[in-house]
């Protein structure tokens, strides 16, 4: 896809082009363990959730449970802060570029997002 960019950028666009390698390689360096996509995060969640209802909801969540949840917020706040930055920085450095190349910015409306406090699972009071 960069390199279609790159292609199709019209001629004195080349610093938007520029614009879309720094995104691409900044996205590429914040990749430790990647940024999972929302849909995936709703997969994970599912595995804990599913079972629950199918086992009944005054059951207990097993220690896999308990694990997948955790794994699957600690994936989702990654993914809220990486979005967050690309709204807030990468996305107004792109449209910087685009303005100066006499291009339409980008119009991203901004969706409510917001981590969790912690990841950490906590059994309610008189729980377990």
């Amino acid at each position: 896809m960069r390199s279609w960019l790159r292609s199709a950028a019209p001629r004195g666009a080349v610093d938007v082009a520029v614009a879309v390698e720094a995104v691409a390689a900044a996205r590429a360096a914040a990749q430790p363990g990647g940024v999972t996509p929302f849909n995936a995060i709703n997969g994970m969640y599912n595995t804990v959730l599913a079972s629950l209802a199918q086992d009944g909801i005054d059951m207990p969540p097993s220690k896999a449970e308990i694990d997948t949840w955790e794994s699957g917020c600690k994936a989702n706040t990654a993914t809220v802060n990486a979005w967050k930055t690309m709204l807030d920085e990468s996305l107004f450095t792109f449209n910087s570029q685009l303005t100066k190349n006499n291009l339409t910015p980008l119009k991203v409306t901004p969706t409510a997002l917001s981590a969790p406090a912690s990841c950490t699972f906590v059994w309610p009071s008189g729980g377990k």
